[in-house]
């Protein structure tokens, strides 16, 4: 809702507010002109309406009762103006109650108190700024039909009394309805303010809570759903117009989640596999009780595995420059010394065999250093649209050429030719040559000659693109299947344990994922799936 929605809102409950006490006014009034209509219609008033003088009582009370329907009728369709339609209301029934009053007998028929309600009711209706303008139209009202009373009927001067009585009663009457109308005045004015302020807070809230990163979703005890935000639906993959009324139709691991939060309040959460990705839940009861209400807080796996990717990048640059400094100066002095050893005449076959086995280890742990030292680099990375068909042309041609392979053996497959990724073309390149060469290592049969697949697609289960490297191996055990990822992980004598780790942490700084996964029928795969893009061209 709007803020000038709110505002209206606001403005139309004033409104009503102002005009809701006429309407009860108004409704006592016709009650009130029915009853004088009836009482003459049918003879069973009390015996003091309308005795005097019923000529002028009758046509009275049938004109007070037309008026009231007119005033009714005036009120429903708010024309004329409020204060205009107060002050003909009071005047009128000014009058026709002390027309009235008069032809049962004057003030001593009692009738006089009436009047005391027309001006309260005026008095409040205007927030007291008439109150005593009714009570002195009143008071003479009341002394015109006493004086004429005592023309007329002949009625005792001790009325004049009771009438100046009457008159006092009246403008008390006008100071405590000024009082009262002030006091309901304040209430109101300090309603409307606490109603536009809960309004626009409601509205903060409202704003705060769509605009969230984190998702949101509010349950009630019977985890039904109550609130959600534009990420929590973004997270989970479903439509607002079409969405689910309960937790457990929305996800079933998220419904068990929180069952098992409410019965032991901590646990560990446990990552959810969306339409959209990966989702890390929280809850946070509403109030003291953890069978009430509850908010549910979704963070994205995805932007949690970059953030702790970044902090370790971070420790990984620090770590470089301790390793720059304390390692590779010394291993160049003893490349250095090698290499002059190595001049000299009078070495033995079998000291040479030891300055190549100082040569080979050096290239090794300058190899190690230089890896640490780029993946430090890779903080930087900025991914960007890539034509996939065109770069992987291009990628295989050099393959081919610099590792002496035959085309033949190299397998390759597209599912379309426009497929566009997000990716650093020079870390893919050095992903892809790793992945490459890993299958020309490990996943070729002893005896025969390299041979293994590149395939680019969408993946099956979120239709994200995906690019993978295929080979015609033994496969990698399961139980070994994740450790290939971790650090100085070898099952090569040769190898640094540090390519795949790598492969990874540059995946994941371009908002990938690098999985290894058994191949169709032997073998296995090293598959890249990239980041959610415009995948085809249009």
């Amino acid at each position: 809702m709007s803020a000038h929605q709110d505002d209206t809102a606001v403005i139309s409950r004033a409104d009503e507010q102002t005009w809701n006490p006429l309407r009860v006014f108004n409704f006592y009034r016709l009650t009130l002109a029915a009853s004088f209509v009836l009482s003459a219609a049918t003879g069973t008033s009390q015996a003091f309406i309308g005795e005097e003088m019923p000529l002028l009582f009758r046509p009275t009370a049938v004109l007070y009762l037309v008026f009231a329907i007119i005033s009714l009728i005036a009120y429903f369709r708010r024309k004329p103006d409020f204060e205009i339609q107060v002050y003909a209301q009071v005047l009128v029934d000014i009058v026709a109650i002390s027309l009235i009053m008069h032809a049962s007998g004057g003030v001593a028929s009692g009738l006089g108190t009436l009047l005391v309600v027309a001006i309260a009711a005026g008095g409040i209706l205007m927030a007291g700024r008439m109150a005593n303008f009714f009570a002195a139209v009143a008071t003479v009202s009341v002394l015109i039909q006493q004086f004429f009373a005592l023309v007329q009927i002949d009625g005792p001067p001790a009325d004049f009394t009771k009438a100046g009585l009457l008159g006092a009663t009246f403008f008390a009457t006008a100071m405590l309805s000024l009082v009262l109308s002030t006091r309901i005045r304040e209430g109101e004015k300090l309603a409307a303010e606490q109603s536009v302020d809960l309004a626009n807070l409601a509205q903060l809230n409202e704003h705060i809570i769509q605009h969230m990163q984190s998702g949101v979703i509010a349950v009630d005890s019977d985890n039904s759903i109550r609130l959600t935000n534009s990420s929590a639906r973004r997270m989970l993959d479903w439509d607002r117009d079409e969405a689910p009324k309960t937790l457990n139709v929305l996800s079933k691991d998220l419904s068990e989640q929180l069952i098992d939060w409410r019965k032991l309040k901590v646990v560990d959460p446990r990552s959810i596999r969306t339409g959209a990705g990966e989702v890390i839940p929280r809850f946070n009861a509403l109030g003291l009780r953890l069978t009430g209400a509850v908010l549910v807080f979704l963070d994205d796996a995805s932007a949690l595995n970059e953030q702790a990717h970044q902090i370790r990048l971070a420790s990984l640059g620090r770590l470089t420059g301790g390793i720059a400094h304390e390692i590779r100066n010394p291993l160049g002095a003893i490349s250095h010394a090698a290499q002059l050893l190595d001049e000299a005449p009078d070495l033995g076959k079998q000291d040479r065999r030891l300055l190549e086995i100082i040569h080979n280890h050096s290239a090794r742990v300058n190899e190690i250093i230089e890896n640490i030292l780029q993946l430090s680099r890779g903080s930087n990375t900025i991914p960007e649209p890539l034509e996939l068909k065109p770069w992987l042309d291009e990628f295989m041609a050099d393959f081919l050429f610099s590792s002496g392979m035959q085309q033949e053996r190299l397998g390759f497959e597209i599912e379309r030719t426009d497929m566009i990724v997000r990716f650093n073309p020079t870390q893919l390149n050095q992903i892809i040559t790793n992945l490459c060469q890993n299958a020309i290592r490990h996943g070729t049969p002893e005896g025969e000659e390299p041979r293994f697949d590149i395939r680019a697609g969408f993946s099956d289960r979120d239709n994200r693109p995906y690019l993978e490297v295929c080979d015609y191996g033994k496969g990698i055990p399961e139980d070994e299947a994740q450790q290939v990822f971790d650090p100085f992980y070898s099952t090569h004598s040769q190898g640094t344990g540090l390519g795949l780790y790598i492969a990874r942490e540059m995946c994941a700084s371009n908002r990938a994922r690098l999985d290894y996964r058994r191949g169709d029928t032997v073998g296995g795969c090293f598959r890249i799936t990239f980041a959610e893009t415009n995948t085809a061209t249009e």
